[in-house]
């Protein structure tokens, strides 16, 4: 589900037009329809304000397609095996590449969400002690990625 798919989906749960949840967020309808039709996509801010008139979280609407989800549940659970059974430094490099490869898909499926990336480039990776991988962009903004694709 796109984001826009999404945005329309809540609002119809809310029983909102277009029109009303523009004036809501202070953002035109017509936008809101591009948004819902894919035609654009949202920068950050107005996802922000969308998600508030919607009383609902900014990762619901930016998060993956569930497909892309369990794609990145596997390799999540991956990484995490190996890390715990690496014994070598060898085995390490082997999981720091693993790591870095995760980090840039996620980083990725990020960027494809958000119209107006500012975040630059990762500059390193780790994962917190919930499991979820931690990236660091060249802004000096870091975020978390879980399993499901959300990021926050």
């Amino acid at each position: 589900m796109t984001i826009g798919e999404k945005i329309k989906r809540v609002r119809m749960l809310n029983h909102m037009t277009q029109k009303s949840l523009g004036e809501t967020c202070g953002i035109g309808e017509a936008t809101i329809k591009k948004y819902e039709l894919g035609i654009r996509k949202p920068k950050l801010e107005q996802i922000q304000k969308i998600a508030n008139a919607l009383n609902i979280p900014v990762c619901y609407l930016c998060s993956v397609q569930a497909d892309e989800n369990e794609k990145l549940k596997e390799m999540s659970d991956t990484m995490k095996t190996v890390i715990k059974g690496t014994k070598t430094i060898s085995e390490y490099k082997k999981t720091q590449d693993m790591m870095k490869k995760l980090a840039v898909e996620l980083s990725e499926v990020h960027k494809s969400a958000v119209e107006d990336w500012q975040n630059g480039e990762i500059e390193k990776t780790w994962f917190d002690h919930n499991g979820n991988l931690c990236i660091e962009y060249t802004s000096g903004n870091w975020w978390h990625y879980n399993e499901k694709g959300e990021w926050w």
